[in-house]
C-alpha cells in the first residue's frame, strides 16, 4: 500500500496553485444569515444587535437589552449560464441559514459603568456549496486533451510498459510493484493505459502518447454536481460600558461537508471516453474573534473586529472510473469495430486528519446615524493568507426607519477575486485523484433589499439578495477554460421572539 499519496489534498508544496484553488473553496464565505444582515449586505460590524452581526463582531452583542430567540430560513435558486452556449442550469436549495439565542443581563439602574453583560449561542451557515452546471466545448486540438496530460505524467520518468501493465500477475517481474501501489505512477495514467487511451511510443521505452492523432479534433462535455455547506457554531460574550464602548469575544467551531461528482467526456470521431469521479470532504476547526464598537456621539459609531485563522482537520475520500469506446482492428487487420473498456479505481482512497488553516479576517466599519430616520454603514473586510493572496470586500448598507417599528434596508458589496491572474493548476505526477477540474471565480458583487417589523415582543424580517460573478471552468490543466456566469438569488425570512 502506498505510504503517501501526494495531491490527495491539494496542499503540497509542488502544487502551490492547486493549494490556493482549494483554499478558495474551503475558505470563502457567503454574505448570509439573518434577513436584516442580508438586506444590509453584511455591513453591520458597527451596528450590532443582530446574531449575524455578532458572528462578525462580538462587541455588537453588548447592544442587546433583552433576551431573544431567532431563526432564519432561506430559499436559494442558483443559475449557471455557460457563455459559449444558451443552456441554463438551475439548482434550488431550501435551508435553515441561522438559529440563535441571546441572553442579556442588564443593570436597569445605571447608564454608566458596566450596563450589560450578554451571551449568545448560535448556529449559522457561512458557505453553501450546492451548485450544478454542464459545459460543452467543441473543436479542441489534441494538445488540450486529458489523454495528453496522462501521457505526460508517465513519460521520461523511467516508467516502462511492464510497470504500467503489472496488476499482480506472477508472470511479471517480482520486483516490480503493482502499478496502483507504485508511488511513481498516477492513477489517471494507469487507468488510461488499461483502457487504451495512452500507449507507449516504443516497446520497452518510457515515453507515451495520446490515442488522438496529431491533428484530430475532439469535443468535450463536463458535468459537475456539488453539494454541502460550511457551518459555524458560535459562543459569544459582549459587554456594554456606559452605552458608549462595547467589546466582545467569540469562540467559533466550524465544520464543513462537501461532495463533488464530476463526469468528463471527450469525443473524437466514433471514439470517446468518460471519467466519472467522486470527491468527498469533511472537516472541523476552531477560531476566535475579538471586537470593539465605539459610540462617541449619537450620530457616529465605529466598529472593528479580528478573527484568528481557523485551524481545521480534514478527511477526504476520492473514487472513480474510466470507460472508453475505442476502435480496434480484428485479427486480420482488415476490419475494425468499437470496443468498450472499463477500469474502476482500485479502491476508494481515504485520507484522514489532514491539516488546513483558513485565513485570518479583519473588519472595520464607520456608521453614520441620521437621527431617528436611519443610518448609513460602510465596511471593509480583509481575508489574509500568509505569503499568498488576499480577498478584499467593500460593503455599504442603508437602513431607514418607517413609522417607528418598520425598517427597510438596501445594500451592495464588492468582493475581489481570489487569484489575480490566470491559474495554472499543475497536478502532481503521481496523483491518485481522478477529478482534474476546478473553477476560478472572478470578483463577486452583491445587491440586496430588506423589509422588517421590530415590535415589542417579536421581529419579522424578509430580505432578497442577488449575487453575480463570472468564472473560468478548467476541465484539467491542459484544457482551454470555458467561461461561465453564475447568478444566485437568496430570499431570507427571519422570525424572532424577544423579551421587553
Amino acid at each position: 500500500m502506498r505510504k503517501t499519496l501526494l495531491l490527495l489534498l491539494l496542499f503540497v508544496a509542488t502544487n502551490a496553485i492547486g493549494q490556493e484553488l482549494d483554499c478558495q473553496r474551503l475558505s470563502a464565505r457567503d454574505i448570509d444569515g439573518t434577513a436584516r444582515y442580508v438586506g444590509m449586505a453584511g455591513a453591520m460590524t458597527a451596528i450590532g444587535g443582530d446574531p449575524s452581526a455578532v458572528l462578525d463582531n462580538p462587541a455588537g452583542l453588548g447592544v442587546y437589552r433583552h433576551w431573544e430567540i431567532m431563526m432564519s430560513l432561506s430559499v436559494r435558486p442558483e443559475v449557471n449560464i455557460p457563455l459559449n452556449e444558451s443552456v441554463k442550469w438551475t439548482h434550488t436549495l431550501f435551508d435553515a441559514s441561522q438559529v440563535s439565542g441571546v441572553f442579556s443581563f442588564v443593570n436597569p439602574y445605571s447608564d454608566y459603568g458596566v450596563v450589560a453583560n450578554n451571551i449568545m449561542i448560535g448556529f449559522q451557515k457561512v458557505r453553501t456549496y450546492n451548485s450544478r452546471y454542464q459545459i460543452r466545448g467543441k473543436s479542441h486540438s489534441p494538445e488540450h486533451s486529458l489523454t495528453g496530460l496522462a501521457a505526460q505524467q508517465v513519460s521520461n520518468r523511467g516508467i516502462t510498459e511492464n510497470m504500467l501493465s503489472n496488476e499482480g500477475d506472477v508472470v511479471t517481474i517480482p520486483s516490480t510493484p503493482i502499478w496502483y501501489e507504485n508511488e511513481e505512477i498516477s492513477w489517471l495514467s494507469g487507468m488510461m493505459y488499461h483502457t487504451y487511451l495512452i500507449n507507449p511510443d516504443n516497446q520497452g521505452g518510457d515515453t507515451y502518447h495520446s490515442l488522438l492523432y496529431k491533428d484530430e479534433p475532439f469535443a468535450t462535455d463536463i458535468n459537475v454536481d456539488e453539494s454541502g455547506s460550511h457551518n459555524s457554531f458560535n459562543f459569544s460574550y459582549g459587554m456594554n460600558v456606559s452605552n458608549r464602548f462595547y467589546w466582545g469575544l467569540g469562540l467559533n467551531i466550524d465544520w464543513l461537508s462537501y461532495r463533488k461528482e464530476t463526469t468528463y467526456k471527450e469525443t473524437f470521431g466514433a471514439e470517446n471516453f468518460t471519467i466519472q469521479s467522486i470527491l468527498r470532504q469533511k472537516g472541523i476547526g476552531v477560531n476566535g474573534t475579538i471586537g470593539v464598537l465605539y459610540h462617541p456621539v449619537e450620530a457616529f459609531r465605529i466598529g472593528a473586529s479580528f478573527q484568528t485563522p481557523t485551524a481545521m482537520s480534514l478527511d477526504l475520500m476520492s473514487d472513480g472510473q474510466i470507460l472508453s469506446n475505442i476502435e480496434m482492428q480484428d485479427e486480420t487487420g482488415k476490419n475494425s469495430q468499437i470496443v468498450t473498456f472499463t477500469k474502476m479505481a482500485p479502491y476508494a482512497v481515504r485520507y484522514t486528519d489532514q491539516k488546513f488553516t483558513a485565513p485570518l479576517r479583519f473588519s472595520v466599519s464607520p456608521t453614520v446615524q441620521i437621527g431617528e430616520y436611519g443610518l448609513i454603514a460602510f465596511q471593509y473586510d480583509l481575508s489574509h493568507w500568509k505569503n499568498t493572496f488576499d480577498i478584499h470586500t467593500f460593503k455599504v448598507g442603508v437602513e431607514a426607519a418607517i413609522s417607528g417599528s418598520f425598517l427597510i434596508e438596501t445594500g451592495y458589496a464588492y468582493e475581489s477575486n481570489f487569484l489575480k491572474k490566470q491559474p495554472i493548476y499543475q497536478q502532481a505526477q503521481n496523483t491518485v485523484r481522478l477529478d482534474t477540474d476546478w473553477k476560478n471565480i472572478d470578483h463577486s458583487q452583491y445587491a440586496s433589499i430588506g423589509f422588517g417589523y421590530h415590535g415589542d415582543w417579536a421581529i419579522a424580517h424578509i430580505a432578497y439578495q442577488c449575487r453575480w460573478y463570472n468564472s473560468d471552468v478548467y476541465a484539467h490543466e491542459l484544457a482551454i477554460p470555458e467561461p461561465m456566469r453564475t447568478m444566485t438569488h437568496n430570499i431570507v425570512f427571519s422570525l424572532a421572539w424577544h423579551s421587553r
